[in-house]
């Protein structure tokens, strides 16, 4: 058997009382219909059915609650039908005089079940306009039955019997108007509807008792209706309501409007009918009015106020609705937490955010899914949320279902006092976009873009705490300051992108030869920085960059070209009271040392390097005004022909006398001047005085010095544009012929201007000036290279000539450079000639002129004519 059909045969002994209850008022209809007198114990025995088929439902369905609130009521319908059945026995036992006494009692049961039916009416202001309402419709229902049965029958009313009967009619109607406006929606409406309808038959058979003539009759017809009505509705709400709602959970019903309406339009046809016949009982009449006027009037007023709550409502309604759909289809995640950390809320976006369903996250600890390392944070803010009434934030990271985290930035309000809320609200953004794009814009404010290594930022600042940690550790510490050797020639050969290929191969060279906690950083250009941190001696420093110079010292391919470079490494230890700009600075000072040595090797910093830099500051300061001081000059040293020993020209030397060191050297101002940039200026200033001295050496009168005068060029001057226009305003203005100027330049100078040399020196040549290449044999230029070049001259350096008088190998050398130069049709001078055998040898080797101080000392431009009358004759070199 299925269940249903298990259901179907419970059913049939339900049904049974029902039916007899209503065939048993039927029954009595019957009976007065037909004209039987309605006292005796006929009608008593006939809806004797009706009465026990009533209590036995009634109390079944009481039994059937399963909420003990929900199961009163029909326990006092069942108790209010069982004291009717106890007064009929009474009445027809002969105990009339004690019906006034026992009446009340069912009647009051019945209406207490009333009240205590769901849904109950739970707010003040719900439970006044409730009153109101259920006393417009007990007012109006009142007057209709007095208006129809009592008037017309009112001076033979029993009073004794109507003291006690009219309470009973006005509380039945009224109990059965409270149940019309409060029925519920589900599936106990027609219940409830049975229940209203057969407690008005009996407000109407016990409103009749005390009206004389065939009113029993009715009483009769009312008492046996109320019995099946009542029968009927324990049957619905056994078959139709098996599972009552708990009283906590229903929700308050409002009145609804039609009643009202239908009370006080019959209230109006009453007092319009009653006024039209007249008649007795026009006092109780009108005071039915004046309540019914009373009770509209203050309902009218409660509804104006109803009305406003109403909207008020619907407002707050409205407004909830937009935040819910705000809250909806908001991106960021909505959360509410309680005070002990538990998820009470949380929005729908979270499937979108965080891969849950916002059910499975209720009742969860919100910290469960912050990351580990990130709890202590988020619990410290929560905390700090719930203890104040300003917002916090934060930024943590918060898990995935599938296990990722993603980075978010949470706003905590605290709205444990309001009432909807209860809890902290979390609103969540995710930032991961942004905190990445925040990590990579930070790892490039302090990494450099090319080799990936820290930038000079990013060092300093490591090196500042790294001092901090150390101090009074001192000896631990140093930094290498590593710089490459050529790396400007290797961008002029083969192009930036060997240059920058170049420096990403150094600094993996660099790092691979490091410590895993020591950093390496990229300053600037080819400048590289490394910090050696926790070590026991100053050796281990040292050793650290005699590893980067070893690494260095394999050739770099690019592109298939091999690129040789080498490291000039400046080493500082860390001394007291050192800032990281101090010891950087150590370190470069080293560095520099080191690439003045020649460079591809270690310098370690000595504190006289302070002083020897300090002083070339100064030096390089004081040389930026030297020129418009007038503390620059020019000295002139004579040039003579080796067989005639006759003056044929002179070179011209630059000489600094600083207003308080006194004479410096060239060697040492001269560098200081094409670093700081100044050469350009100071070799204009030379090529211009040199032509003026040159002129009026030659036209001197009585006796002209047909001379020839030799400038030095500096690097710094070799690649300008202007060159070439300033020699040629020099000569213009100075009206010197230009095949008395011969200019100077070494090999490193043409080798390192190779590209753009040859076209420069073709424009000097075609001002009719004569091209030398100085110190000769030093370099590493190549016969090719010079054979393509508009070279006049070429000089022998001091180096080939100190030697030639007792060294054979030198000898050789130099006749070696002699007849290099006679083959190629260049002129030779010999430089640094100090010995008459020195310019007897190189005589007979074939050089026919030089310098040197045997035959003179440089002097001055006003000295040098004087010293040159002592030599006869002249000698040209074409």
């Amino acid at each position: 058997m299925t269940a249903e059909d298990g259901r179907r045969s419970a059913s049939v002994p339900i049904a049974v009382p029902a039916v007899a209850a209503v065939l048993s008022a039927l029954g009595t209809v019957a009976l007065v219909v037909g004209g039987a007198s309605a006292s005796g114990p006929r009608f008593v025995l006939l809806r004797l059915p009706a009465v026990i088929a009533a209590a036995w439902l009634a109390g079944r369905a009481a039994r059937h609650q399963t909420d003990w609130r929900a199961r009163r009521p029909w326990t006092l319908v069942a108790a209010s039908i069982a004291g009717f059945a106890l007064v009929d026995i009474v009445h027809l036992a002969g105990g009339a005089a004690f019906m006034p006494w026992l009446a009340p009692w069912p009647v009051a049961a019945a209406v207490a079940a009333v009240l205590l039916l769901p849904p109950a009416v739970s707010r003040l202001a719900d439970r006044l306009s409730h009153a109101l309402d259920v006393g417009l419709m007990t007012s109006a229902a009142a007057m209709v039955f007095f208006q129809l049965l009592l008037r017309p029958a009112f001076d033979g009313i029993n009073v004794v019997l109507a003291a006690v009967c009219a309470p009973a009619t006005v509380a039945l109607t009224a109990a059965a108007a409270s149940l019309l406006l409060r029925l519920p929606k589900d599936r106990r409406r027609l219940t409830y509807q049975l229940l209203a309808l057969g407690y008005l038959l009996l407000a109407v058979a016990i409103g009749t008792v005390a009206v004389p003539g065939e009113h029993p009759a009715i009483a009769q017809v009312g008492f046996a209706g109320y019995m099946a009505l009542v029968a009927a509705a324990g049957f619905f709400e056994l078959e139709l309501a098996p599972a009552i709602v708990p009283h906590r959970e229903l929700v308050v019903l409002r009145p609804p409007g039609r009643w009202w309406q239908a009370a006080v339009g019959t209230g109006a046809i009453v007092l319009v009918l009653g006024a039209w016949t007249g008649g007795p009982g026009g006092t109780i009449l009108a005071s039915g009015a004046a309540m019914l006027l009373a009770t509209t009037a203050f309902r009218l007023r409660r509804a104006g106020t109803e009305l406003a709550r109403l909207r008020r409502e619907r407002a707050m309604l409205a407004q909830d609705a937009r935040f819910r759909t705000l809250v909806e289809q908001s991106a960021d995640l909505i959360f509410v937490v309680d005070a002990t950390g538990m998820l009470t809320f949380a929005s729908p976006s979270v499937r979108e955010g965080l891969g849950y369903r916002s059910a499975q996250l209720l009742g969860m600890p919100v910290l469960d899914f912050v990351h580990p390392e990130d709890a202590a944070e988020a619990g410290s803010r929560l905390r700090e949320c719930l203890a104040g009434s300003r917002p916090v934030r934060g930024r943590w990271r918060m898990r995935r279902s599938d296990q990722s985290y993603i980075h978010v930035e949470a706003v905590c309000a605290n709205l444990n006092g309001d009432e909807h809320v209860r809890g902290l609200v979390l609103t969540v953004r995710d930032v991961s976009e942004r905190t990445a794009l925040e990590a990579q814009l930070t790892h490039r404010a302090f990494h450099d873009p090319l080799t990936g290594l820290a930038n000079r930022a990013l060092f300093e600042d490591r090196v500042q705490h790294a001092l901090a940690r150390r101090r009074g550790e001192l000896g631990r510490l140093g930094v290498l300051f590593v710089d490459l050797d050529h790396f400007k020639q290797v961008n002029d050969q083969y192009g930036h992108a060997a240059g920058d290929a170049l420096l990403r191969a150094a600094a993996q060279r660099l790092v691979g030869g490091l410590r895993a906690f020591d950093t390496a950083a990229r300053l600037g250009g080819d400048e590289f920085a490394v910090l050696i941190d926790d070590v026991s001696r100053q050796d281990e420093v040292m050793q650290v960059a005699e590893r980067i110079i070893r690494a260095f010292a394999a050739p770099f391919a690019f592109d298939g070209h091999e690129m040789s470079t080498s490291a000039s490494i400046g080493v500082a230890m860390a001394a007291v009271g050192q800032s990281a700009d101090d010891l950087l600075r150590s370190a470069d000072l080293a560095m520099y040392l080191a690439k003045k040595r020649g460079g591809g090797q270690a310098v370690l910093f000595e504190p006289a390097m302070f002083t020897a830099a300090t002083t070339r500051q100064e030096l390089q300061r004081d040389l930026r005004y030297a020129l418009e001081r007038g503390e620059l000059s020019l000295v002139y040293q004579p040039i003579h022909a080796l067989d005639t020993r006759a003056m044929i020209g002179a070179e011209a030397l630059l000489r600094w006398v600083h207003p308080t060191r006194g004479p410096i050297a060239p060697s040492e101002f001269v560098p200081l001047a094409e670093e700081a940039g100044l050469m350009v200026d100071i070799g204009h200033w030379v090529i211009r005085t040199a032509c003026f001295d040159l002129q009026t050496w030659r036209s001197r009168r009585p006796v002209p010095l047909p001379l020839r005068v030799w400038i030095n060029l500096s690097s710094r001057q070799l690649p300008e544009a202007c060159l070439y226009d300033q020699l040629a305003q020099a000569i213009a203005e100075s009206g010197i012929s230009p095949d008395a100027i011969v200019l100077e330049l070494t090999e490193r100078m043409l080798l390192q201007h190779k590209d753009r040399v040859a076209p420069l020196m073709e424009r000097l040549k075609s001002l009719g000036i004569a091209l030398a290449i100085d110190d000769f044999g030093t370099g590493d230029s190549s016969l090719g290279h010079l054979h393509r070049l508009p070279i006049d001259i070429l000089k022998i350096d001091r180096t080939f000539v100190d030697a030639i008088a007792s060294d054979e190998h030198a000898s050789t050398l130099a006749r070696t450079v002699v007849s290099l130069g006679e083959l190629m049709s260049f002129d030779i001078v010999a430089e640094g000639i100090e010995s008459q055998e020195q310019a007897e040898r190189l005589l007979a080797l074939g050089c026919h002129a030089g310098q040197g101080y045997l035959f003179g000392m440089p002097m001055t431009a006003g000295e040098l004519p004087a010293f040159a009358e002592r030599y006869g004759g002249s000698f040209s070199v074409v």
